[in-house]
């Protein structure tokens, strides 16, 4: 059973009504802070078990709303339907068994509604109604109490009880202590230790740790051991660090790190790495799993502490977690943002005028919508101007857009990570010297695309006569030609999908030209055989008399409607998948 949205009323931060779409793996809610990422994580968390408390209902709501409602859609899995069926079977023959009474009739009407929607829909409606841990399933007709047990249908509470996932907020991470006491550890103080000693297989014997003889000495030598195993299995950052457990005065057990180099306490190692392992240790406390499947996980800033790269880093681990779970996670950090999947990013707001109250949500947070998120996240574009680890060098903007979506659609078969990815184009060649150096000064390697003809040439030599002795280590350059298996000029609409270009470019002529001349495929194709494509398609045109000369054709206007055309995913043989291949080896992307 699969969270497909969440619809939240008058709570916390939502003034009014506010649905979440959740996607099938990783949602990230980004935004500045007391936007209301947590109100949307905390409802969420509802979805298991928990209340309304005092001050959850929103006091700027609209009068008519007496309490908060959290209402939660679920698509639900073949053997979740199965059960959910014969369990609502089970329950209209029992109640049909009773005297009637207007209570049963109608339970029995929204039994049979839930029947036909969750075999029609495939999914079913929860919602947490009033003060209280009380919960309903909506039936099509009707509501039906699940929790508590409701005696009319204790087939479906228990149906309910056991195929409902388990769901678990995690807070920032806590820092792991240097020690801890046993009275810590009984009221769950510090989650990372918990977590270190259930890895270590120590917490069932908790209680014998505090006593000092010779068989705790015994117990944390051999879970010492134990976690530094699983450890290492388990998280590659720790693969050369030994852990050390032992008692100190005052009932308390410490915690010793030791690697090549060092021997000492939690606290004195980095922010980073404190922050990293604590993750992992907390999330092993509440699943008691190394490899936890199932869960819906919801985290609260879980990079709040790790450097940009570190935070890359935890984001593939949340990518590896969300294969078998669902992930939902709060950040104000655009190194968080998954560039292999921006349907997954939700830019989360609060209003600020009178009629625009209260939090609210904007999807697919790029294109027209990425002022609204780089005005959320306080981000100007002189904050994001440091070198990138891997740069692919791009000729002109038309290239940056086939490249990027073709990188897109791409990624999951070429197993590429694009959040390492940075495309730059030469359109702007007065900027090019200066970003060339800060590369180059970086110690950067950049792969250069560029066209096999006269302007790729001229490109080619330029980079190298900027870029000096440092061009042989630090320049690498893909030949398109060789993609294309041909000797003829190649530039990079030469490698694309023949058909859906010449339609992309008959809708520039169309659309945007405002031209109703049919193009003629025949022609650009016998042009082509001296220049690129595009610049066979731009010396028609003109020759046509649709534009005054051949390099007023617009690329970039026909690669946008080319992406916009959501064309086919190329084959493994064909010579764009071939692009996206080199320039995933190249640029050592794979994950």
């Amino acid at each position: 059973m699969r969270l497909k949205s969440l619809r939240i009323e008058a709570f916390r931060s939502v003034r009014d009504k506010l649905t979440i779409h959740v996607q099938q793996k990783l949602t990230c809610l980004i935004g500045a802070n007391e936007a209301g990422k947590s109100t949307i994580l905390l409802g969420a968390e509802m979805l298991r078990e928990g209340s309304f408390g005092e001050y959850d209902l929103n006091t700027e709501a609209s009068p008519r709303a007496e309490r908060p409602v959290i209402a939660f859609t679920l698509s639900l899995h073949a053997t979740d339907r199965r059960r959910l069926l014969k369990a609502s079977d089970q329950a209209i023959e029992a109640i049909q068994s009773q005297p009637a009474t207007d209570e049963l009739k109608s339970t029995l009407g929204a039994l049979r509604g839930l029947r036909t929607h969750a075999g029609a829909r495939k999914t079913i409606t929860i919602q947490l109604i009033k003060q209280s841990t009380r919960r309903v399933v909506f039936g099509g007709g009707g509501w039906i109490r699940v929790d508590p047990p409701h005696s009319t249908a204790p087939n479906l509470s228990a149906w309910f009880a056991d195929s409902l996932p388990q769901v678990i907020l995690f807070d920032p991470p806590d820092d792991l202590a240097d020690d801890v006491s046993l009275a810590e550890l009984e009221a769950r103080g510090n989650l990372p230790f918990e977590g270190l000693l259930k890895l270590a297989g120590l917490w069932e014997q908790r209680d014998l740790l505090f006593t000092g003889d010779l068989k705790a000495h015994r117990l944390l030598e051999d879970g010492a051991k134990r976690l530094t195993r699983e450890v290492r299995k388990a998280w590659s950052q720790g693969s050369k660090v030994t852990f050390v457990l032992r008692e100190t005065q005052g009932d308390r057990i410490a915690l010793r790190l030791r690697d090549p180099g060092t021997f000492n306490v939690p606290s004195l190692r980095s922010l980073g790495f404190r922050s990293f392992f604590s993750f992992y240790l907390a999330l092993f406390a509440e699943t008691e799993e190394t490899e936890p499947e199932g869960f819906i996980l919801l985290f609260d800033e879980p990079g709040l502490h790790l450097h940009p790269q570190g935070q890359k880093d935890l984001l593939g681990e949340l990518r590896r977690l969300a294969e078998r779970n669902q992930i939902i996670y709060a950040t104000h950090s655009p190194f968080l943002l998954d560039r292999n999947d921006p349907g997954s990013v939700v830019l989360v707001s609060k209003g600020a005028t009178k009629k625009d109250q209260g939090t609210k949500v904007t999807y697919k947070p790029h294109g027209a919508n990425w002022k609204p998120l780089t005005s959320a996240l306080g981000i100007v574009p002189s904050d994001a101007f440091f070198p990138p680890d891997r740069t692919l060098l791009v000729e002109g903007g038309s290239d940056r857009i086939y490249v990027s979506h073709f990188m897109s659609v791409l990624a999951d078969r070429l197993k590429a990570d694009l959040n390492y990815l940075s495309i730059v184009d030469a359109d702007r060649r007065d900027e090019l010297p200066a970003t060339l150096r800060m590369l180059l000064g970086a110690e950067r390697t950049i792969v250069v695309a560029a066209d096999a003809d006269q302007g790729g040439d001229d490109l080619r030599k330029h980079l190298m006569k900027l870029a000096g002795s440092k061009a042989k280590k630090h320049l690498r350059f893909i030949d398109l030609s060789e993609l294309a298996a041909t000797d003829r000029p190649v530039a990079i609409e030469d490698l694309l999908p023949r058909p859906e270009w010449f339609s992309a470019l008959q809708a520039y002529v169309t659309d945007i030209l405002g031209d109703s001349h049919q193009v003629d495929r025949d022609r650009i194709e016998a042009l082509s055989v001296d220049l690129t494509l595009a610049a066979a398609a731009g010396a028609y045109l003109e020759e046509v008399g649709v534009l005054p000369r051949r390099s007023a054709i617009s690329k970039t206007s026909i690669a946008a409607t080319f992406v916009r055309q959501d064309p086919s995913v190329p084959s493994k043989a064909s010579p764009v998948f071939m692009l996206c291949e080199r320039i995933t080896k190249d640029l050592e992307m794979s994950r």
